[in-house]
């Protein structure tokens, strides 16, 4: 992927907001998402109401790898891993049922968890950051576009800081 290198310092402050309950915007492969810590239920929460999202449209919990995949899901089917091992990190979201760690905020109080291991550097190292300290992920909405909106903005390099700014200084994205 192209763009501007991963920053440590944007890293170490996003992953602290994450911990404090905060939301950020990050890049996947294919859209920025806003994220959230995925085991603080009220975090959660606050993307539903920062998008307008009805509560049982599930979000996504981001991973850093397999390994940490398995937290969230009531055991990985054999056909899961082999999907995981060939197309992760990358554009691929596992739709598994759910372990007791995915509660109903994440998922729509649905019986499954959709998971997925971004390849983008600036998410891999936001969760390499998180899961260094704690095992925690950040559960994101699809697309940082309000729900019934149309717009999304894809991944570039000019479009990071300025959402990244603007989710720092008032929390709106």
């Amino acid at each position: 992927m192209s763009g501007p290198p991963v920053d440590p310092g944007t890293i170490a402050r996003a992953a602290r907001l994450l911990h404090e309950g905060k939301l950020v915007a990050f890049p996947t492969e294919t859209v920025y998402g806003l994220g959230a810590d995925a085991d603080n239920v009220q975090a959660v929460r606050a993307i539903f109401a920062a998008k307008g999202r009805p509560a049982d449209h599930p979000v996504i919990v981001h991973v850093p790898d397999l390994q940490a995949a398995t937290a969230w899901a009531d055991g990985l089917p054999p056909a899961a891993r082999t999907l995981a091992e060939r197309f992760w990190p990358g554009a691929l979201t596992l739709v598994v049922q759910r372990g007791a760690r995915a509660h109903d905020a994440l998922t729509g109080a649905q019986r499954s968890v959709g998971l997925r291991c971004p390849s983008h550097p600036w998410a891999q190292a936001l969760l390499k950051a998180l899961c260094g300290t704690a095992r925690i992920h950040p559960a994101r909405s699809p697309r940082r576009a309000r729900t019934g909106s149309d717009t999304s903005v894809p991944p570039g390099p000019s479009t990071f800081a300025p959402i990244w700014a603007k989710s720092r200084t008032d929390g709106s994205i």
